[in-house]
């Protein structure tokens, strides 16, 4: 990905959907694999979803030619880092072992029952197929972290691009593994390949000092979640001290945040790194967007303040969590309905996860589940297990396609906001990568995303926008 993708463009004259537009990396794609991988629409949408343009197809082609148009290059601060504390991360728990992902598996599953079988005391602790279980895991762990760090060292020194697509929603994503769609490890090794002189000088103290200020309340947003937007910056100055005393310091905070190496990528460019600060890739999310949207198109102003969409009256400094606000409204249900004893078995294993699960709103396919006849082979656990399959039909569940099309509905919306997002900070001369409806930007630019996403959402008539989408 060294090179730079070939621009998504028409292959005919007068292009009439999504399935037209070529680019990426091939100039003559041949075969069934690359006449499919290398269209605009992702290779899995293809053949289901035939999506027209409405408008000139020019207006998405220029905007995904520009997001794909910028380069990127790898952290030197965290790859260093990591090689020179690898046996201290390893031993923290951040990495796995190195030998893990090299380890014949069949061989260790054969020793891994001997084992087990030979050591009754292990039979009292865990059950065999939970002990295999962790260790696939964590054999998987270490092959994705190796690979991603061989990965990165041979990018090192390089400035590199990611390909981008859409799928049938409109929803952006890129090519290959090392990316802001990837996991903790890979996000925190990428940063933006621009130079302070292109768009943006610290020419100021308080220039620098405002992205200092975004820095830091970006690296403790890694480590924690707050209530206020004045509190991260505030913590990051109280434990600055003990996080910059040593690596071991530094590693030690990290196993308590919630994504480490994010956490650690911004301290160390922070603290004096090589990296410059112009390139320090800063991630904002809409607060549970589809509950935003609702709140848009219903006048719902209690939503739109739990979700942030408005601030709060009384704090507009306060950062509310809807998911947060609903397991409160239903404890306050289950006091009024349980009897006491219950209720007391009851509410302390409700947690925001379990209730973000349950009311963040769900995609329904067209599927219904068939068991079939046939088995298969687990070779891990040495036995048949039968096979589920997954047949389309055409008979239609309409509970199920109502739930559906309120969905798709709103991924349909928040990609449209994404696109409008691209546009706005394109215009402004700001890198900008998105992963749904999280955007990512550089520290000067960061500031100005919750004003643009704001806009982008009331850039309509809720009515508008339903019409037509129906129509």
């Amino acid at each position: 990905m060294v090179c730079k993708p070939m621009a998504w463009a028409s292959s005919s004259e007068n292009p009439s959907s999504l399935s037209d537009m070529r680019g990426g990396y091939l100039s003559m794609p041949i075969g069934y694999f690359y006449q499919h991988r290398y269209q605009l629409l992702s290779s899995r949408d293809f053949f289901h979803f035939h999506i027209k343009f409405e408008t000139d197809y020019t207006i998405l082609s220029g905007i995904m030619n520009e997001l794909q148009s910028h380069a990127f290059e790898i952290n030197k601060d965290v790859l260093t880092f990591i090689n020179q504390n690898y046996d201290q991360l390893v031993k923290s728990g951040l990495l796995m072992p190195k030998f893990l992902a090299s380890l014949n598996v069949s061989k260790s599953i054969d020793l891994l029952r001997m084992s087990y079988v030979e050591d009754p005391s292990l039979m009292k602790v865990c059950n065999y197929q939970n002990l295999v279980k962790e260790f696939m895991k964590r054999i998987q762990r270490a092959r994705y972290e190796t690979f991603i760090i061989n990965l990165v060292s041979a990018y090192e020194g390089y400035r590199f691009y990611l390909p981008s697509f859409l799928d049938f929603h409109g929803r952006i994503y890129r090519s290959g593994i090392l990316h802001f769609h990837e996991r903790d490890l890979a996000r925190s090794l990428i940063v933006f390949s621009n130079t302070p002189s292109d768009n943006f000088q610290l020419d100021s103290d308080e220039k620098k000092d405002n992205v200092y200020m975004v820095l830091s309340s970006a690296a403790t947003f890694h480590y924690k979640k707050f209530i206020s937007y004045d509190d991260p910056h505030q913590w990051y100055l109280d434990q600055k001290s003990l996080i910059n005393s040593s690596d071991e310091s530094l590693i030690h905070f990290a196993i308590a945040a919630r994504e480490p190496y994010q956490f650690i990528s911004k301290v160390l460019c922070i603290e004096g790194g090589k990296t410059d600060h112009m390139k320090i890739p800063i991630t904002q999310g809409a607060s549970a967007s589809a509950y935003q949207l609702m709140s848009f198109f219903l006048l719902d102003k209690e939503v739109a303040k739990q979700t942030n969409l408005i601030p709060a009256s009384y704090d507009h400094q306060k950062i509310n969590d809807i998911y947060t606000f609903f397991l409160e409204e239903l404890k306050v249900y289950l006091h009024n309905k349980l009897d006491t004893n219950l209720f007391k078995v009851v509410v302390p294993r409700l947690t925001r996860k379990l209730i973000k699960v349950l009311f963040m709103p769900l995609i329904y396919g067209l599927y219904e589940n068939e068991s079939s006849q046939n088995t298969s082979l687990d070779r891990i656990h040495k036995k048949r297990r039968q096979m589920s399959l997954r047949i389309p039909t055409e008979d239609r569940d309409q509970r199920k396609t109502r739930a559906a099309t309120f969905a798709n509905f709103i991924h349909q919306k928040d990609a449209h906001i994404a696109m409008l997002m691209i546009s706005n900070m394109i215009t402004i001369g700001a890198p900008i990568y998105t992963v749904h409806d999280n955007f990512i930007s550089t520290a000067p630019y960061a500031m100005r995303i919750p004003n643009l996403y704001i806009s982008n959402i009331n850039a309509n008539y809720p009515l508008l926008i339903i019409n037509h989408f129906l129509i």
